[in-house]
């Protein structure tokens, strides 16, 4: 009878054992919560307290609730917020406005003030910029007297990043927003393959090419990180131009270099003489800011593409300058001028609260998540996630998330998937923070919400946490068994 009790109590004991999740060190675990996602966690060495993630079925049933309500750094997935408010505010078709302004100079026969009013359009190009002088030119502005004056009021001078940001020398993130910018205020070069010349520039500045194709150079992932493009004013010698330096591997495809050489101004200033020297003019006219009036002699305006084309720039992209500038175009368009990321901050907290979204824990500073400061919980995420799928603008605003392994910043990530046609998802990555939010669709068409938010000095192996979601997220409308939920 001892050894029937015994053997029972062995049997219960491996039973139990089977049913007990694998535990990921000490941390407390949740009832339910998925093995595999915490084998994830255990193998990456992430404590489970540093991970918040919520999984909402298609109906908006909580399948997943861990530490929900911690708010924590949201890197790039504020973006989120940003974008869909934007389009909400503006419309999908909003246009912003660049305005041209001339008046012929005073006892000068033949030449013109000019001057440009910034209307925040972050997209707009060095063609864009190129055919605004054209029309001027078809107007009768065939020559300048003086400065070029651009008017930058519309946004106020914003501060720079706060510290504990990590900006690589000559990269976009840090850039300042502006009121007329061009390009983004960065510059791309096109870099052949093997045996050919930098094809181009844009914009279309003055580039020496100091660079060299070295056929005994491996094509490693990291070769287009050792390119250099450094700024170099005018001198006796001359004109002012960008010079590209370095070695690239000849065996590597052709490729675009992006960098910002220039802060966004002296950008604006290099291309607007580029480009009225590339309409046959000697004359390089000094750029300065100053008023723009609001009548002038010849008064031209170009409308940027649509909000919906610049709101997938920013998120399948992750272009922070872009994001930073919505959020002040937001303050702007609600009369807070000259506009301030406070007031942007500000608009996007009163239409939460208009639409019953009450996210008390929510700070933004700057809109793209390029910060320390900006803070939100899973649980708020996940429900706002969830609003949107419910509005008129969710075909719209999905189709502005990468699909992984085909665009933007989730090309090479999770291509080995054969569901990735199904996520439309954004990432995010700072500093000891990675963040993945957006949604799964099944092949009935259901729609599952997911948030993952990971802080943690050991957030670069949070990939794993975040495959092992997508996996259990992707077999959940195939699984039966209540005890693999």
């Amino acid at each position: 009878m001892v050894r029937l009790y015994f053997l029972m109590w062995c049997v219960l004991g491996t039973v139990f054992s089977l049913l007990v999740p694998l535990k990921a060190g000490a941390d407390p675990i949740e009832e339910g919560w998925p093995a595999p996602l915490e084998r994830a966690a255990h193998e990456a060495g992430i404590a489970l307290n540093d991970i918040s993630i919520v999984v909402l079925g298609p109906q908006g049933t909580p399948l997943i609730l861990l530490n929900p309500d911690e708010a924590r750094r949201t890197a790039s997935v504020m973006k989120l917020l940003t974008t869909y408010v934007a389009l909400q505010e503006l419309g999908p078709q909003f246009r912003f406005k660049t305005d041209l302004f001339a008046n012929p100079a005073p006892h000068h026969s033949g030449q013109w003030t000019l001057m440009l009013r910034g209307g925040g359009d972050a997209g707009l190009s060095y063609e864009d910029l190129v055919n605004l002088l054209r029309q001027a030119e078809s107007q009768g502005v065939h020559g300048i007297r003086g400065s070029i004056i651009v008017d930058n009021r519309r946004f106020t001078k914003e501060k720079g990043l706060t510290s504990g940001i990590t900006l690589s020398p000559g990269g976009l993130s840090g850039l300042t927003p502006v009121a007329l910018s061009v390009g983004f205020s960065a510059v791309q070069v096109q870099l052949p393959d093997q045996g050919r010349r930098v094809a181009g520039v844009d914009p279309g500045l003055n580039l020496k090419v100091m660079t060299s194709q070295r056929d005994a150079l491996a094509c490693d992932p990291d070769w287009l990180e050792r390119l250099k493009l450094d700024a170099e004013p005018a001198n006796a010698r001359h004109r002012e131009r960008l010079v590209l330096r370095g070695e690239w591997p000849a065996v590597c495809p052709e490729a675009i270099l992006r960098r910002a050489p220039l802060e966004p101004n002296e950008q604006l200033a290099w291309s607007l003489r580029a480009a009225w020297k590339m309409l046959g003019h000697a004359y390089s006219p000094p750029v300065v800011e100053g008023n723009a009036p609001s009548y002038a002699s010849v008064s031209i305006r170009h409308e940027s593409k649509p909000l919906v084309s610049l709101v997938k720039d920013i998120n399948k992209y992750s272009n922070n300058v872009a994001a930073r500038t919505l959020l002040l175009n937001l303050a702007a368009e609600r009369g807070s001028l000259p506009a301030t990321p406070e007031a942007g901050a500000q608009g996007i907290q009163q239409w939460l609260e208009a639409h019953d979204l009450s996210f008390p824990e929510l700070k933004i500073e700057n809109g793209s998540g390029l910060s320390h400061q900006e803070v939100l919980s899973s649980r708020h995420l996940a429900e706002f996630l969830k609003y949107v799928h419910t509005s008129d603008l969710f075909p719209v605003f999905m189709d502005s998330l990468p699909i992984p392994g085909e665009e933007g910043t989730l090309q090479s990530r999770f291509i080995s998937r054969p569901d990735r046609l199904q996520w439309h998802l954004k990432t995010g990555r700072l500093d000891g923070v990675k963040t993945l939010a957006g949604y799964y669709i099944t092949r009935s068409g259901e729609v599952y919400t997911l948030v993952c938010m990971v802080e943690s000095p050991r957030s670069d192996q949070a990939g794993s946490i975040q495959q092992a979601l997508m996996e259990w997220i992707a077999l959940k409308e195939n699984d039966t068994n209540p005890l693999n939920r």
